[in-house]
């Protein structure tokens, strides 16, 4: 590598890190392009076999198309980009809703699991972030607002409050996060329910058999205190796999409330199992006291903060490790708030079922792709920071690479015969406007809300801002 202190340019590198992404967007591309994506995904076997105005990989830049604009324009602009503005012969609304219909939502699953593990698997290119030679995956749900019909409403939960007795639909989404890497690996869209049953019944199977359980490094698990439950430590032991969960100081387990209470700061406790976990732990044969770790560590409040852990090796993993090690599970909150700030998730553009499952799984990969995208441009934005001597090291914006990514995305991945070469030296530049300080360690107040304040804005600031 060489850098020039004169005009703080990067010869070499800047190559380097090009190639990658292009490599990437090249393989993206291959796939989407692919004919037995079509055969894969289609909801009947007669579909898309015709050859029609819109053929399949036309459909899937449809539905990545977020702009604003009436159906028509989104139309009018995804084939001008197609045929570089030398058609004119575009089909209908009409035909673009009964399109819709012929594709199978699970098609965006399947990219952003192509895409991850990708990712994964050219770890000699990326650089891939570990703790201690552990994958970090953070687990956690969120409340997403649901149109309403007739399909919905079987599929979703109203939620009710004495101040808005008709309430709204919502649905609670799930994801397991590698938060170092900033990817969502497996994410679930259902009814509003306790935290552990996505746990249970998707993600634990993800992470031992799914396609990236054999790129996950002894993952550990960290989670929130909603998820401090003897049911949640024992199927997560009984599947070797290892955890850190923050557990409430009261109301809780009794031996968590007398440790809390004494001076002990680092403990292995027992726990036995309660009365309210005895028939789910007996029908899965379970063990029924577990020994964990228990310990304490203190805030920048002042707080102090309960973890448990089946992380007993004291030498390994000292008491003063862990505050960091469950920090970082902050990352799946980011990712959450990009989520639903920058790529506005809950804003769906139809009421049919189906679609709302292409709606969301559609933002879900364009939030991976430009999270992919955004990796290798951050590597070389913070190494120049560094050489220049900045403050703090420098970083592209999210929501202007989400910007570029939409503006260019179908010359990236749907016109085969651009050269990702000379396209890629333009999207560098676009992404390279808009450059940003990470500035470690900023903490702003969380604004703690009623859920009937939380429906009110959901059903009506919320449409007042879109």
């Amino acid at each position: 590598m060489e850098y020039n202190k004169i005009d703080g340019t990067i010869k070499m590198d800047t190559e380097i890190f090009n190639t990658i992404n292009q490599n990437y967007i090249e393989f993206m591309r291959n796939i989407i392009n692919n004919p037995q994506l079509a055969t894969k995904f289609r909801s009947n076997p007669s579909d898309f076999t015709r050859k029609g105005k819109i053929p399949f990989p036309t459909a899937l830049a449809l539905l990545l198309n977020k702009s604003k604009h009436t159906i028509n324009a989104k139309i009018v602009h995804t084939y001008y980009e197609l045929s570089d503005g030398s058609s004119s012969d575009f089909p209908t609304a009409s035909a673009f809703v009964q399109m819709r219909e012929k594709v199978n939502p699970d098609v965006f699953e399947d990219l952003i699991l192509q895409s991850n593990q990708y990712f994964y698997e050219h770890a000699a290119e990326f650089t891939i972030n570990y703790w201690k030679g552990h994958t970090l995956l953070g687990v956690d749900g969120s409340r997403f607002t649901i149109p309403e019909s007739v399909e919905t409403e079987d599929k979703f939960t109203r939620t009710r409050s004495r101040f808005q007795l008709n309430g709204v639909l919502q649905g609670t989404v799930s994801c397991i996060y590698d938060v170092l890497n900033l990817l969502p690996l497996n994410t679930t869209l259902g009814k509003v329910q306790a935290e552990k049953k996505p746990l249970f019944d998707d993600h634990i199977p993800f992470i031992k058999f799914g396609a990236l359980s054999s790129y996950l490094k002894d993952p550990i698990l960290i989670f929130d205190r909603l998820y401090a439950d003897f049911a949640v430590f024992a199927t997560i032991i009984a599947n070797d796999l290892k955890f850190c969960i923050r557990c409430k100081t009261s109301s809780t387990f009794k031996v968590v409330e007398n440790f809390f209470k004494s001076r002990k700061q680092d403990q292995v406790i027992e726990f036995k199992m309660p009365y309210s976990a005895s028939k789910y732990i007996k029908e899965h044969h379970f063990p029924e006291i577990l020994h964990l770790r228990v310990v304490k560590v203190k805030l920048p409040s002042g707080e102090t903060e309960i973890l448990i852990t089946n992380l007993l090796d004291k030498k390994k993993y000292p008491r003063s490790c862990l505050k960091g090690l469950y920090f970082s599970r902050w990352g799946v909150e980011v990712g959450f708030g990009k989520m639903k700030s920058f790529l506005e998730i809950e804003k769906f553009s139809s009421k049919k079922l189906t679609n709302v499952y292409q709606d969301f799984f559609s933002d879900l990969f364009l939030y991976t792709h430009a999270e992919m995208i955004k990796k290798e441009e951050d590597r070389q934005i913070a190494l120049k920071s560094d050489n220049n001597g900045n403050k703090f090291s420098k970083q592209a914006g999210f929501a202007h690479v989400c910007t570029t990514i939409q503006n260019f995305l179908v010359r990236m991945l749907f016109k085969v015969e651009i050269d990702i070469v000379d396209l890629y030296r333009i999207i560098k530049q676009w992404i390279w406007q808009c450059i940003e300080s990470i500035r470690p360690d900023r903490r702003f107040e969380r604004k703690k809300r009623s859920d009937s304040k939380k429906l009110v804005y959901n059903t009506v600031r919320k449409r007042q801002h879109s």
